[in-house]
């Protein structure tokens, strides 16, 4: 592969990333849920041994993998796709998925004791996810609402040319 070519190319993926301020947590998002999912699918027995992990036996290994795995695919799917049903979409991935992250800190601080730094950490990325969720689903709509009133207005305009006729 020629340099000119990957030197474009990983422009053009520094752009996409940071392009809007929502999209590095969508990615970082599918990343680490399937991160997770393709853990406890090679694992999952060994994993929930671990005192800190204990939490997660809570729920079979089916369940995490299932949503974990879903969300995972969907979030970068939408994220990748450039439309408001997407965008929209996306941002209920996030709230879901900023659901399932509390629940993960929340399984984390099952297991106490030892305090590691998973709840902390998982607790904020939850709180990242939601907020970036309602902002997408918020901006979104807005921008719905101002495509809808310029059809509104096209239709109407049409409608008082046709009387004209």
């Amino acid at each position: 592969m020629p340099l000119n070519y990957t030197i474009r190319k990983y422009r053009q993926l520094i752009m996409w990333m940071f392009d809007t301020g929502t999209r590095v947590v969508e990615v970082l998002n599918s990343l680490l849920l399937l991160g997770f999912t393709a853990t406890f699918l090679y694992n999952f027995s060994d994993v929930i041994m671990l005192q800190s992990y204990k939490g997660f036996a809570v729920a079979g290994s089916l369940w995490w993998l299932v949503i974990m795995g879903t969300l995972g695919v969907v979030q970068i799917v939408t994220a990748h796709k450039k439309s408001l049903q997407s965008n929209q979409f996306s941002g209920y991935v996030l709230l879901v998925s900023s659901w399932v992250w509390a629940l993960i800190s929340a399984t984390f601080i099952y297991g106490l004791p030892p305090l590691t730094t998973a709840p902390i950490t998982y607790g904020v990325f939850s709180a990242m996810c939601g907020m970036a969720g309602m902002h997408m689903i918020k901006c979104n709509k807005a921008t719905e609402d101002k495509y809808k009133q310029v059809l509104d207005t096209k239709t109407a305009c049409k409608e008082e040319t046709n009387k004209g006729v």
